[in-house]
């Protein structure tokens, strides 16, 4: 059982004000409906494209390799690259 009142996108949010980070700064990678918040408040919210389908109609960006495949590369690529 969880509390309701936690979930990774309050944990992200939080550590990003405590290491100064802004929002906009703020890049999300997930798959699962656990992610799903994490997604929603980072700036650019990202599903892998093995992500469930509601964790990728939330998403900004569907990778188009697995988290195995190398999607992490494939966004830092995309975004950064």
């Amino acid at each position: 059982m969880l509390n309701p009142a936690v979930d990774k996108g309050r944990a992200m949010l939080a550590l990003a004000e405590s290491l100064g980070i802004p929002r906009k700064g703020l890049v999300a990678i997930g798959d699962s409906i656990n992610d799903m918040e994490m997604i929603r408040d980072a700036a650019v919210g990202i599903a892998v494209a093995n992500a469930r389908e509601e964790v990728k109609q939330v998403a900004d960006l569907v990778t188009e390799r697995t988290a195995a495949e190398g999607a992490v590369a494939e966004v830092a690529e995309r975004l950064f690259g």
